[in-house]
């Protein structure tokens, strides 16, 4: 077999009208993710990204924060336009959904995708929640899969929209950055062994592929220049094999066969079928180029909703593989086994909205809601837990007086000047001890406790030892994943006794 034909040039088949079903597919996504928008209290990652639109101007995320952040700018960019125009906190959210909506659009459009397989993609849980209603960089991975395998036919020919969508895709997150760059050298290996075989571009198309290059190159090396690493990143430490090869022992059971199944074995059963697939519809290296990317970078860190870019790595070779002829019995059984992953995807999204509309998500909106119903803002009030700051985003002013950072912003410091405590690897009990009597010795009308990690919870205990405070109010949430609650993030409240 030629190396040529492991990458097939797939059927040129125009854009999908989008149809009546298609109509009512897209309006039932909407209102679906205005449910969910409506009825999520958003947690301290979303607060985050708000907190850096607002406070941060594009030339000081560019040049000092988003390295401590690690994540390229397209996003802060986008939230940057209503937070800077004071719009309330939930736009992030509807922005998220807005741009999910984008991707769900271009992928009703794609040509050769079975009716079934359109109503089910977008009531996944990752298109329908967790990428759209959780507001986070990612709501911008589906409009750009989706984009590309629009292109991804004529990707020779639309040379500069291919690189355009590259380029995006790499300022999404650094995982983006990834899969851009093996799309690139899938490309490069594609178009080098067709040169071998005897083509020769024209002078159009050898000019149009220049300037593809040069910008590719010169914005990823821009993106290096402004998410390099700093000294004093609060997190930060030496890479090792070691730590990667751990990461890698963890993601296989929680990031890449969850993506199918939450069964271990059905899982397994799933990827190897699929990987069977993709080698015989010819797109196996288009699917293994950008997973092994994604794993390239979750290596070094990985979370639970690093999941969702493996499942859009794997719908991306799907649908493709779609448009490839094939014997029935082969197209029957993927389409059966794949609508199967796309059912499970929309129980979790059902089950995920149900929980976040009867339950919170996270405590920090009730808890904001209560102290300015009582004007507790303007009394002294501490935070003690980083993930208090995700109160700050419903208030203009800053919240916390014991949170006094040098350049007067309101979103957290990942540097190791910050002056909250942070529970890292390093971190000590004796250290949490330390700075918890800092704070209570000035002592503040007002304390918030924020819990997320397990011991958080000492701070709640070290408060029972101080007969001088009381505690005025508590505020639930839990941060929801498929069927079961995954992390916690509620409150307490503490008044000093008069």
């Amino acid at each position: 077999m030629r190396l040529e034909d492991l990458f097939p040039k797939l059927g040129r088949h125009r854009a999908a009208a989008i149809g009546g079903l298609g109509a009512v597919v897209l309006l039932g996504y909407l209102l679906f993710v205005l449910v969910g928008v409506t009825g999520h209290e958003p947690w301290f990652d979303e607060a985050q990204s708000w907190l850096l639109a607002k406070d941060a101007s594009m030339g000081d995320l560019l040049l000092r924060y988003l390295r401590y952040e690690g994540h390229p700018p397209l996003w802060y960019f986008l939230l940057s336009i209503p937070a800077k125009l004071g719009w309330p906190y939930v736009m992030a959210n509807v922005l998220s959904g807005l741009t999910m909506a984008v991707g769900v659009l271009l992928f009703l459009r794609l040509p050769a995708v079975p009716w079934f397989v359109r109503v089910t993609v977008p009531f996944g849980f990752f298109v329908a929640f967790q990428y759209a209603v959780v507001a986070r960089a990612y709501a911008l991975f589906l409009p750009a899969f989706m984009a590309l395998a629009h292109v991804y036919p004529r990707r020779r020919e639309k040379i500069l929209l291919f690189t355009a969508i590259l380029v995006v895709m790499s300022n999404i997150s650094l995982h983006g950055l990834a899969i851009a760059w093996a799309f690139a050298a899938l490309y490069g290996l594609e178009l080098a062994t067709e040169v071998r075989a005897g083509a020769r571009l024209t002078s159009a198309e050898s000019w149009r592929h220049r300037v593809a290059t040069v910008v590719f190159v010169f914005q990823t090396a821009a993106l290096l220049v402004v998410l390099w690493p700093p000294n004093d990143l609060l997190i930060g430490g030496a890479l090792s094999v070691e730590q990667s090869m751990r990461l890698l022992q963890v993601m296989l059971p929680r990031l890449i066969l969850p993506m199918l199944a939450i069964n271990g074995f059905i899982a397994s059963a799933l990827g190897l079928f699929f990987l069977a697939w993709f080698w015989r519809q010819r797109v196996l290296f288009t699917f293994a180029g950008p997973f092994l990317a994604v794993t390239a970078i979750t290596s070094l860190y990985s979370n639970y909703w690093h999941e969702g870019l493996y499942y859009f790595v794997w719908l991306f070779a799907f649908v493709l593989s779609l448009r490839i002829p094939a014997p029935a019995k082969w197209r029957r059984a993927a389409l059966t086994l794949g609508t199967i992953v796309l059912l499970q995807h929309c129980t979790w999204a059902v089950r995920t909205l149900s929980y976040d509309v009867k339950e919170p998500y996270s405590g920090s909106q009730e808890m904001a809601a209560f102290i300015k119903a009582n004007d507790l803002d303007d009394a002294k009030l501490y935070g003690v837990g980083f993930t208090t700051l995700a109160l700050q985003p419903y208030f203009d002013e800053p919240l916390f007086d014991n949170y006094v950072t040098y350049g007067d912003f309101t979103f957290w410091d990942w540097s190791k000047s910050t002056p909250f405590f942070h529970p890292n690897a390093e971190a000590t009990v004796r250290g949490m001890r330390a700075k918890f009597d800092e704070h209570l010795a000035e002592n503040p009308d007002f304390i918030v406790i924020g819990y997320k990690f397990p011991g958080d919870r000492l701070y709640e205990q070290w408060m029972a030892e101080r007969p001088n405070y009381k505690h005025v109010k508590r505020t639930n949430g839990a941060l929801y994943w498929k069927n079961r609650n995954i992390e916690v993030e509620s409150y307490d409240l503490f008044a000093r006794r008069r």
